[in-house]
């Protein structure tokens, strides 16, 4: 069976709510190691998730689905275009469909892995530094985004250990490692 062929049907319970039923892609359910495969098929598994309602609670499963993708996409030394181009493009739907701050910096470091943000998005980030100043997690992913790493690394360190350590786990925080390397 080849699974990168949508083939399965799935519908989950928003917890919160559960008694609403949701239907999703059969994709939301891989992870990291699943996405490196030699018959991986980008388009087929954008076209899959697209399809399905775009509500709050399967766009946030798609948004933990992209973290997936980019991790895959980070972790290949030679770089997989189409991981890349299914990043990108479910960045973009994310959002297009909601105006979550974290599908926008997502989008953003999907972006920044191959190109430099532009510079209208550079000066929303610095703007929106002042709203998430009380939100660490947020703000060291602005200023990652942003490039000031020491600030980020500093405000980091501030933190519990082990909300660290959950923190480093982002995708966005190998944009960190990989700019502190050089």
């Amino acid at each position: 069976m080849d699974y990168y062929t949508p083939c399965i049907h799935l519908r989950a319970t928003n917890i919160e709510e559960s008694s609403k039923e949701v239907d999703m892609s059969q994709y939301v359910i891989l992870t990291k190691d699943d996405l490196t495969v030699s018959n991986f098929k980008g388009q087929n598994v954008y076209e899959d998730i697209i399809k399905y309602d775009p509500e709050e609670y399967y766009l946030n499963q798609i948004n933990l689905f992209l973290l997936e993708v980019i991790k895959a996409y980070d972790s290949l030394k030679k770089k997989s275009e189409e991981l890349y181009k299914l990043s990108y493009k479910v960045s973009e739907w994310l959002v297009t469909n909601s105006d979550s701050l974290y599908y926008y910096m997502n989008y953003l470091q999907v972006i920044k892995r191959i190109e430099e943000i532009p510079p209208s998005d550079v000066l929303y980030i610095n703007n929106m530094l002042n709203d998430y100043k009380d939100d660490w997690e947020i703000y060291v992913g602005l200023l990652i985004l942003l490039d000031r790493l020491n600030e980020a690394e500093e405000l980091l360190s501030l933190q519990k250990v082990e909300d660290q350590n959950r923190s480093k786990n982002y995708p966005i925080h190998y944009l960190y490692k990989r700019k502190k390397s050089y």
